[in-house]
């Protein structure tokens, strides 16, 4: 094992325990950090949580189905079925933006989609 992959692996499983750790301390317990939110983001969703989604645009990028999702006052981007956080797509004044891209901002929503998508594997995992 190289000395690189070492300090990789020690750290992520130092970082790991931390975690488990801090939440026992908090009285929150192992299930409390296993547990997966219903949309993927439904503890942090601003209230948009009980609007119907309004499909505003449709297309493919990559072979992947993206769709640009308007959802009360939040627009949001679903991949293949999956609706991502507002964190990584959002409609912010004019313009479309993104944590995964801080320095980009785009006036139409598919342009932001597709640079997200082409970056497959390397900002998330799709």
């Amino acid at each position: 094992m190289k000395r690189r992959d070492f300090l990789k692996y020690t750290a992520g499983a130092v970082g790991g325990i931390s975690v488990a750790v801090a939440a026992d301390a908090m009285g929150l317990g192992a299930a409390a950090l296993a547990a997966p939110s219903a949309s993927g983001d439904a503890a942090h969703d601003h209230g948009a949580a009980g609007s119907p989604a309004v499909v505003v645009d449709d297309f493919a990028s990559r072979g992947r189905r993206v769709q640009i999702v308007r959802r009360g006052e939040e627009t949001r981007m679903r991949i293949d079925g999956r609706e991502l956080s507002h964190h990584h797509f959002m409609k912010d004044g004019s313009v479309y933006r993104s944590h995964l891209l801080p320095f980009r901002e785009d006036r139409r929503a598919r342009d932001l989609a597709a640079a997200l998508v082409e970056d497959d594997g390397v900002l998330f995992v799709l």
